[in-house]
């Protein structure tokens, strides 16, 4: 739906998308400004059809089926 949803998420719930927004980029390293000296030097890109193990650290809790 168009319209505001700034009441839709809590601020965790809104640092949780944009890390997963983040997390789809691909472009050049140093154009990815919220990376800091260190990320940037353990940056890899996202590949299409990646996947990421379920154990790794940071990954979400899946939705209940």
């Amino acid at each position: 739906m168009m319209g505001p949803h700034n009441e839709d998420l809590n601020p965790d719930e809104m640092l949780e998308v944009i890390a997963w927004v983040r997390h789809l980029y691909t472009g050049p390293v140093k154009d990815a400004v919220w990376l800091n000296d260190e990320q940037k030097k353990n940056y890899t890109p996202y590949k299409e059809g990646e996947k990421i193990s379920k154990d790794v650290k940071g990954q979400c809790e899946p939705l209940p089926e």
